[in-house]
């Protein structure tokens, strides 16, 4: 859905209970949109590898400025990996 949605620049998924699955499924999306500035998914349960899935989705995107992370499953580590990879990461 994303791919195709050129008019949407906020969307706010925050306390959804999503997962690596749907937030691997988001970042396919964001792969082709170019539209979307920011992608808020706080507080939900998403990991490592979901934050991956993103983070090779923002190395095709240059439009989104901001992907929020904060109260997801990442230790302090992670965390700290992730911040350094990509600043658009608000962990």
């Amino acid at each position: 859905m994303l791919e195709k949605n050129m008019a949407l620049e906020e969307l706010c998924l925050e306390e959804n209970h999503l997962q690596d699955e749907g937030v691997c499924s988001l970042a396919e999306g964001l792969k082709r949109n170019s539209a979307l500035k920011v992608l808020k998914l706080s507080n939900n349960c998403v990991t490592y590898v979901g934050a991956e899935a993103l983070l090779q989705a923002l190395e095709r995107n240059d439009t989104i400025l901001e992907v929020w992370l904060r109260g997801n499953a990442f230790s302090p580590e992670e965390t700290e990996q992730l911040s350094r990879r990509d600043a658009r990461l608000l962990l």
